[in-house]
């Protein structure tokens, strides 16, 4: 009896241990929970504020909550893009830095500065795309 025992522990074991996952919460960008909101491979140096904004989406749903306890049903929860909105001035001159969403790296609930595109615009022309191009410029 002590080995049929034995025999189901180990293969209780083996079953819950195929249903636990270990990482760090982050996603991985080829994985199935891995979330791209804007492709800003069509975004150029040059363009207008208005040109960009025309490429990439003013809202994105980042997941979904329910609208209330009793209920099955899900809302969105939305977040405005541009996420946050930045001026500098950098050498006696003004810049526009329009930071988008662009990924989500952690499925943590926050919004971190990894999961942002800066874009860097003035006089409306965009001037600098990226966090090095962003810190070249806040460097000369």
């Amino acid at each position: 009896m002590k080995n049929i025992e034995k025999i189901c522990l180990s293969i209780l074991c083996l079953c819950l241990g195929g249903c636990m996952t270990i990482g760090d919460g982050s996603l991985n960008s080829t994985g199935p929970l891995s979330k791209k909101f804007a492709d800003f491979s069509a975004v150029q140096i040059g363009m207008t504020d208005k040109e960009v904004a025309g490429l990439i989406k003013d809202r994105a749903v980042v997941g979904y909550q329910r609208s209330d306890l009793s209920s099955s049903q899900f809302q969105p929860i939305e977040v405005q893009n541009p996420y946050r909105v930045e001026v500098l001035e950098i050498r006696g001159e003004s810049y526009q830095v329009l930071y988008y969403l662009s990924s989500l790296v952690r499925a943590d609930g926050l919004i971190s500065d990894e999961e942002l595109m800066p874009l860097v615009f003035k006089n409306n022309k965009l001037v600098a795309k990226g966090w090095n191009d962003l810190l070249r410029l806040k460097n000369q």
